[in-house]
């Protein structure tokens, strides 16, 4: 289970990494051609303000050229029109006209008159000689390049033009000049006209010119600034356009739905992988570690790894692999508990083997026979023949006492170098005396071992159950005392062990 969650977090990880890397990477590529579209558009906006300010300024111009080279104009200056302000100058022909200022000055730049009006408000009024004078300061330090001039009452866009006759001859009389607000009347005509958002202005500052900038706000708007110079060095007005970043936000909108499609892939492809690798890799792998745990705890009968998959893949060849190495440590395992449990020389069970296996021979046995039997004349044949006859011979003797002792359905085991234990079971004296005659009979046979006549005999010594009690070591210690008197009474022979401690020898 915890390969199948590593294995998920990984395809998971994985994808999403590959999501996140496809939004860094993609997103800004496929809207970057939106931000420019937009920023054309407000590039245009911009450029449109600008001109019609400029297409403002010129019919400005226009009109106070056209009212300077009046002669009603010219001889007002001379006293001689004394109605000029009221025919031109009323509050609806300012209004129509769209000027909000008008100042008259004559050859000194002393105001002869002049009237301003608000856009909000019908009536003109006559400017007053502080407002005059306010005027007058502003427009002889601005630069005669400059069209604009902020005054107490706002920002004014100027025109002036010299009265004079309308033939053109004769020297000018004094200076016309013709002024509109930039309020917010006229900036909502702008926004009405132009069909865009003006949606702000302040009073900014630079050594250097300004031209106009172009400054993401937020994700929704671009703002545009129009810098419009003053009369006042170094000191602009900035208007401000804000356009909806229409373009972006609707590709914005494709995007997401886009990315909601493939991120819904990403997620069906991420599902298909993992079902893919759980089915042919980690649920295999999974399987095959849970039977070789299986094994490990012998939960299992057969030690073979069963084959998760028809294909001759890399896990295939990991399950046949561990099989051989399964088979191979069985064989090794058997191995190692024969030489636990039996004789390496002779292939018979040994101490610990016949040691383990009395107690189960014993449940079954309503009379038992213990047999201690050593090997007369062994040494003799080992010190004269060598160590290799000797084994051979051991071999030889281990065999025959074998075949007679798995016939009557006993256990025989060897417990040291020419001794051997005998267990028969469920036997009258009748049984062990036949038994005992066949067992001396194979025995007492020469034995030629390349070339050599042997002869060996036995010493046997017999304890009994349940008359010298039911203990492996006790009865094994009692054989042993009974082998012994066997050999004390001439050897090739056997004796019982009896409880009063006699031994009847035969």
């Amino acid at each position: 289970m915890r390969l199948q969650v590593q294995s998920f977090a990984i395809v998971a990880f994985c994808s999403l990494a590959f999501f996140a890397l496809f939004l860094l990477i993609f997103k800004p590529y496929y809207l970057e051609d939106a931000n420019e579209l937009d920023q054309i558009a407000l590039e245009r906006d911009v450029n449109r303000l600008n001109r019609t300010l400029e297409n403002d300024l010129d019919l400005l111009k226009r009109q106070t050229v056209d009212l300077g080279v009046r002669d009603d104009a010219y001889l007002y200056m001379l006293d001689k029109n004394p109605l000029f302000m009221n025919e031109y100058f009323t509050g609806d022909t300012m209004e129509n006209n769209q000027i909000n200022l008008v100042l008259m000055l004559n050859e000194n730049n002393e105001l002869v008159a002049g009237r301003y009006q608000y856009s909000d408000v019908e009536d003109a009024y006559s400017v007053t000689p502080k407002y005059a004078n306010e005027l007058i300061r502003e427009i002889e330090n601005a630069d005669n390049s400059l069209s604009y001039i902020r005054t107490s009452k706002g920002l004014y866009m100027l025109q002036m033009s010299p009265i004079k006759k309308s033939n053109g001859k004769g020297d000018d009389v004094g200076v016309m000049i013709l002024g509109r607000l930039l309020d917010d009347h006229y900036l909502s005509g702008l926004e009405q006209n132009l069909s865009v958002d003006i949606v702000g202005s302040n009073i900014q500052t630079s050594n250097k010119p300004l031209e106009n900038t172009f400054i993401q706000k937020n994700e929704r708007e671009l703002i545009g600034t129009v810098f419009i110079p003053q009369s006042e060095r170094n000191t602009y007005t900035a208007l401000e356009i804000a356009r909806e970043r229409l373009y972006y936000l609707e590709k914005k909108s494709n995007v997401n739905v886009l990315f909601i499609l493939f991120g819904v892939l990403v997620l069906v492809y991420t599902a298909a992988i993992f079902f893919f690798m759980n089915r042919y890799i980690v649920s295999r792998v999974t399987k095959l570690s849970t039977h070789v745990n299986n094994i490990q705890q012998n939960k299992l009968k057969t030690k073979a790894i069963p084959h998760s998959h028809g294909a001759k893949d890399e896990i295939f060849l990991l399950e046949r692999s561990i099989n051989r190495l399964l088979y191979t440590l069985e064989m090794k395992h058997e191995e190692i508990q024969n030489l636990a449990l039996y004789d390496a020389l002779t292939g018979l069970p040994n101490r610990a083997n016949i040691e383990r296996e009395f107690p189960k021979y014993l449940k079954t046995a309503a009379n038992m026979h213990v047999l201690f039997m050593d090997l007369d004349g062994f040494k003799a044949v080992n010190d004269s023949y060598g160590h290799r006859i000797g084994d051979t011979l051991l071999k030889t003797i281990s065999f025959k006492i074998k075949t007679v002792v798995d016939k009557e359905l006993g256990i025989v085991a060897r417990i040291g170098g020419d001794e051997f234990v005998i267990l028969l079971k469920n036997r009258t004296k009748s049984d062990m005396e036949r038994f005992l005659k066949k067992l001396y009979q194979v025995l007492n046979e020469t034995i030629e071992i390349d070339g050599y006549q042997l002869t060996v005999t036995p010493s046997i010594g017999i304890s009994q159950y349940p008359e010298n009690g039911d203990d492996y070591e006790e009865l094994i210690e009692q054989a042993d005392m009974a082998m012994y008197q066997a050999k004390r009474q001439g050897k090739n022979q056997y004796a019982y062990f009896q409880k009063e401690g006699e031994m009847i020898s035969t």
